[in-house]
C-alpha cells in the first residue's frame, strides 16, 4: 500500500516540472470583417489600353447601365486620353464611372447593424478638352433602393472633385442603420468638363468595410525554467479587419532578470541582424523593434492587408532568479483608411522559473563547529526534520508495529507454543 502511494507522489511530482509551452490569448476584433471585391478593378485582366466589359464579368460590381457594361483602362493610355497618360492607384487598371450613358456604379455588402464602416475612393478627371479638366462624382450609401449621398470627411458639401493631372483621394465614416444587413456602396456622375455626364470620372482603389483590426497571439517555449536557460517568443499579428493597416512596427521589452540572445530575431522566419539601420529589425540592450508588412524597410513599417499575418521570434536567456518572467508586445499601426493612429497589445505571457538550490556556507576554519558528546543524535535548531518526514517516520513506525502485533498473534495460536491448542 505504502509503495503504491510513493509511486504516484513521485508521479505527481514530475508532471508538476514538465516543460510546457506558454500561450497568450488572442484578443478578437469587436465584429467580422466586411469589404468590396475587386475593390481595385484588377478582375477581369485585360492587354488592351481600354475594354468595355459586361458586368458579369467584372466580380463584385454591377450598374444600372441599360446595356449592363462596365468600361475598363489598363496602362499605356495616353493614345486616347488626349496624350495624357493615366498610371493606375494601384495594380495597372481603374474604372471610367459611366460607361455609354449615365449610370450608377455599385456593390452590395453583408453587414451587421450598428457596424462602424470606412469608405475611401480614388477619384480623377479624364483630360476631355483643351483645357484644364475637372470631373465631379458622389458617393451614395445605404439600404438598396434607399442610397444616402456622403459627405466625405474633412468636406462641407458632398461633391467630390479633381482635375486631369493625379488623383485625389476622399474618406468618409458610415454606420449601418439598425434591422439592415444589406448595404450599397454606389457612385454617380454629377458633371464632366464636357458636359456630358457618360465621360469623365475615373475611379481606382475603393474600399467600403470594416477598420484595420490587428489582432496579437504570443507563446513562449514555456517552463519552468531554471536560471540559464532560454526562452524563445513568437509573436503573430494578423489584421482581421477590412481596411490596411499601414507603417506597422512591433517593440517588445526584454524582460526584467534575462538577456537577449545574439543573432536569434528572426521576422516571418527570415533572420535579420541585431543592429538598427540595415534591415528591417534591430535590438537595443532592453527591446525588440521588428517593422512588419508589405514594403517593410529599416527606417519604416509596412502594410497589412486584410487577413495577412507576420511573424516576429527571438530568445532571452534567464540570467538570474525570479519567480517567473512575464511579457508583453505591441504593435503601433496606422489605419489604411481613416489615417488614425492605432495601437494592438499581445496579452502577457509568463513563465515560472524554479528557485536555485542554496549555496552551502563554507566551515570557517577559525571556529570549527561545536562536536556532539555521547551516543545521541539531537541536534541544535528549531527543528531536525521536516514535517512531511516526521509524519512518514511514524506511518512507518506504526505499520511496523501493526506487522509484529499480527505475526505474535499467530504464533501464539498454533500448538505447542505457549500452550496454546
Amino acid at each position: 500500500m505504502f509503495g503504491r502511494i510513493f509511486a504516484v507522489a513521485a508521479l505527481v511530482a514530475m508532471l508538476a516540472v514538465v516543460p510546457a509551452e506558454a500561450v497568450g490569448a488572442q484578443q478578437a476584433c469587436p465584429e467580422p470583417a466586411v469589404g468590396l471585391t475587386n475593390g481595385s478593378f484588377e478582375e477581369p485582366h485585360h492587354d488592351s489600353r481600354h475594354a468595355v466589359v459586361a458586368e458579369g464579368d467584372v466580380p463584385g460590381w454591377d450598374t444600372t447601365a441599360s446595356d449592363g457594361t462596365i468600361e475598363m483602362w489598363g496602362p499605356d493610355n495616353a493614345p486616347i486620353n488626349r496624350g495624357l497618360e493615366v498610371p493606375a492607384v494601384e495594380g495597372t487598371q481603374f474604372v471610367e464611372l459611366n460607361s455609354n450613358e449615365p449610370s450608377t456604379l455599385y456593390q452590395d455588402v453583408v453587414a451587421t447593424p450598428g457596424q462602424a464602416m470606412l469608405w475611401q475612393v480614388h477619384h480623377r478627371a479624364r483630360n476631355s478638352t483643351d483645357g484644364f479638366d475637372e470631373d465631379t462624382m458622389r458617393v451614395a450609401i445605404g439600404p438598396p433602393g434607399n442610397v444616402v449621398v456622403q459627405t466625405p470627411s474633412g468636406q462641407s458639401d458632398p461633391d467630390i472633385v479633381d482635375g486631369e493631372d493625379e488623383w485625389g483621394s476622399r474618406f468618409g465614416r458610415y454606420t449601418v442603420p439598425a434591422g439592415q444587413t444589406v448595404i450599397r456602396f454606389a457612385f454617380g456622375a454629377v458633371d464632366t468638363s464636357t458636359g456630358d455626364p457618360s465621360i469623365g470620372n475615373f475611379l481606382d482603389q475603393i474600399e467600403f468595410g470594416t477598420p484595420a483590426c490587428l489582432t496579437l497571439t504570443k507563446t513562449s517555449s514555456g517552463g519552468p525554467l531554471n536560471v540559464g536557460d532560454e526562452i524563445r517568443y513568437e509573436i503573430t499579428a494578423r489584421n482581421d479587419g477590412n481596411s490596411r493597416a499601414l507603417d506597422t512596427v512591433l517593440t517588445d521589452p526584454i524582460p526584467a532578470a534575462t538577456s537577449f540572445v545574439p543573432g536569434s530575431l528572426r521576422i516571418d522566419g527570415l533572420p535579420v541582424t541585431d543592429q538598427p539601420g540595415d534591415d528591417a529589425g534591430e535590438v537595443d540592450p532592453r527591446q525588440v523593434t521588428a517593422r512588419l508588412g508589405a514594403g517593410a524597410s529599416a527606417t519604416a513599417g509596412g502594410a497589412l492587408t486584410s487577413t495577412a499575418t507576420a511573424t516576429v521570434s527571438y530568445a532571452v536567456r534567464v540570467v538570474e532568479y525570479l519567480p517567473s518572467v512575464d511579457n508583453q508586445a505591441t504593435v503601433d499601426y496606422v489605419e489604411g483608411v481613416g489615417a488614425t493612429n492605432e495601437r494592438a497589445v499581445s496579452p502577457v505571457v509568463t513563465d515560472l522559473v524554479i528557485a536555485p538550490e542554496p549555496t552551502p556556507t563554507p566551515p570557517d576554519p577559525t571556529n570549527p563547529a561545536p562536536q556532539a558528546s555521547g551516543p545521541t543524535l539531537a541536534a541544535t535548531g528549531p527543528s531536525i526534520m521536516a514535517p512531511a518526514a516526521v509524519a512518514l517516520a511514524l506511518l512507518l513506525t506504526g505499520a511496523l508495529l501493526l506487522v509484529h502485533r499480527t505475526r505474535f498473534r499467530s504464533r501464539a495460536k498454533q500448538p505447542g507454543r505457549f500452550g496454546g491448542r
